[in-house]
């Protein structure tokens, strides 16, 4: 009597006559079909058949039509844990993949504000990352439900999400920024902490700290804030050069520099009593010049406060119409 087959191998030939019928099939219907399945069997796939299970996604999505897309993001937003780190990431890569369509768009963006808030953020980041330096490229505006994540959730998750983009060497990525946070806030303060940024050499400080000033020259606070942090754990050659660029924000003075400046307990409290002893000297030799601001006024700002929440709002009942929720 022979030995009976284990189930792994009798699923895995399986596996393997699933993807003989899928090359031969052409019927969008039939694939579909093919897809829904091995998207379902995919959760269970013992850990020897998950990259062969995943083939069967790949072929049964090829092409990735609008479709083939709802339907992994659909997957991916119901049961996300049930994946592999490396299965999520691969599906995460296939959604990124193709032509970015408005309705997918507005999907997507509902999907990947989903997974910031179950801490998988640096996925989320890299499609975006992707669509935003793609061809076509895809706005950052175009997240709203992934903004307003970012902007209303925890602080070091978007503290981080401004450094990577920073980081990088993408002017897209910078304009991103730009144009897609903070249009509705003056008073964000920076608090990330750099000392626990492995990833984050002192090296980069400066480049970071300057790339900022261009992306959010009219956020003062942020700014500040932002070089008061890498100060914190800056060594004495960096701390001069970030000194330096802290000295061009006199108004926050009171606001802000003077409490750190005046708490000893604060790592980057000398540093910001020297920048302001340098600033007291500036201003006392500048006497009554009067110095006009660049920045928008009160009003413009106001509007353009009122505009974004506006936008926002009808861009998430928008959205809402691909949700699997509503």
């Amino acid at each position: 009597i022979g030995k009976k087959r284990p189930q792994w191998l009798m699923t895995a030939e399986l596996v393997e006559t699933i993807l003989a019928v899928i090359e031969r099939e052409t019927e969008p219907s039939v694939q579909e079909a093919l897809l829904a399945l091995a998207l379902t069997w995919q959760k269970d796939a013992p850990v020897e058949l998950e990259r062969s299970t995943y083939r069967l996604i790949e072929r049964s999505s090829s092409p990735v039509t609008l479709a083939a897309k709802k339907a992994i993001a659909f997957s991916l937003m119901g049961t996300s844990n049930a994946y592999s780190v490396q299965v999520r990431r691969d599906l995460l890569a296939l959604l990124a993949s193709g032509q970015p369509e408005d309705e997918f768009v507005k999907l997507l963006d509902i999907v990947l504000a989903w997974l910031i808030t179950r801490g998988e953020v640096s996925e989320a980041r890299g499609v975006v990352e992707k669509l935003i330096l793609g061809d076509p490229a895809v706005p950052f505006t175009h997240f709203t439900s992934v903004l307003h994540e970012l902007e209303s959730g925890d602080a070091a998750v978007l503290d981080k999400w401004v450094v990577s983009w920073l980081q990088s060497e993408s002017l897209s990525l910078s304009l991103a920024l730009r144009r897609g946070l903070f249009a509705a806030s003056e008073g964000r303060v920076f608090t990330f902490d750099f000392s626990q940024a492995l990833d984050v050499p002192e090296s980069d400080y400066l480049f970071i700290a300057r790339k900022a000033l261009g992306t959010f020259f009219s956020k003062p606070l942020f700014i500040a804030s932002l070089l008061v942090s890498m100060m914190r754990n800056a060594t004495d050659a960096t701390l001069g050069a970030l000194e330096s660029l802290l000295f061009n924000y006199s108004g926050l003075r009171s606001d802000y520099l003077d409490e750190i400046a005046a708490n000893p307990t604060d790592p980057a409290s000398k540093a910001v009593q020297q920048a302001l002893q340098e600033l007291l000297k500036y201003l006392e030799g500048l006497g009554d010049a009067h110095i006009r601001e660049l920045q928008p006024s009160e009003r413009e700002r106001q509007l353009e406060h009122h505009r974004r929440n506006e936008q926002m709002q009808n861009e998430m009942v928008e959205a809402r119409k691909y949700s699997i929720l509503a």
